[in-house]
C-alpha cells in the first residue's frame, strides 16, 4: 500500500469514528432539542385549533350533517339479518318507486325506473334499493340491509 492511500483510509476510519460519536452518544445536541421544539409546536397548533373551533360558528349545512351523523340510521353495512322495525305496524310503508318501462337490448335488459334506466346490480337514485332481476312486466328489487326481495309490477299507460 502506498503512502497516499494509507492517508486516505485513515480520514475515512476518523471521519466514520466522528459520526458514530456524533450520531450514536449524542455529542450533536440537536436531535434532543429538536423533538422538544417540535412537541411544544404540535401543542401549540393544537390548542390553536381548539380555540378557533370553539370560536367558529357552524352553517346550516354542517349543522344539518352533524345532525344526521349522529341520527340512528335502519341501514347498517355490517347487518346479516334483513331488516326488523320495531312499532305497532309491522311492515311499515314502503315506497317503491315506479317500473315504467323495459328495454331489451339482448344480453342485458335494462329497465326504466322513475325515468332513468337501470341494469342489474346497479342501485336505484336515492341508494335504498338494488335492482335484481329485470323482467318485461316485472322488477324485482332488494333493500338494501335485507334478504327479501320487493316485486314492482310495470305500470300500464293510461289509455283515454
Amino acid at each position: 500500500m502506498i503512502t497516499r492511500e494509507k492517508i486516505t483510509l485513515g480520514f475515512c476510519a476518523a471521519a466514520s469514528l466522528a459520526a458514530f460519536l456524533f450520531y450514536t452518544i449524542g455529542l450533536s445536541g440537536g436531535p434532543a432539542n429538536y423533538s422538544v421544539a417540535v412537541e411544544r409546536d404540535i401543542t401549540t397548533l393544537v390548542i390553536k385549533a381548539k380555540e378557533s373551533l370553539d370560536k367558529a360558528e357552524l352553517t346550516d349545512r354542517e349543522e344539518r350533517v352533524l345532525e344526521l351523523a349522529v341520527r340512528q340510521s335502519l341501514r347498517d353495512p355490517l347487518r346479516s339479518k334483513p331488516v326488523q322495525f320495531s312499532g305497532d305496524d309491522p311492515t311499515p310503508e314502503l315506497l317503491l318507486p315506479s317500473y315504467i318501462g323495459f328495454i331489451d337490448t339482448g344480453s342485458e335488459p335494462i329497465a326504466i325506473i322513475d325515468g332513468l334506466d337501470y341494469r342489474v346490480g346497479e342501485l336505484i337514485s336515492g341508494g335504498e334499493f338494488e335492482v335484481s332481476r329485470i323482467a318485461a312486466d316485472h322488477v324485482r328489487l332488494l333493500r338494501l340491509g335485507a334478504t327479501d326481495t320487493f316485486e314492482v309490477l310495470i305500470e300500464k299507460p293510461q289509455v283515454p
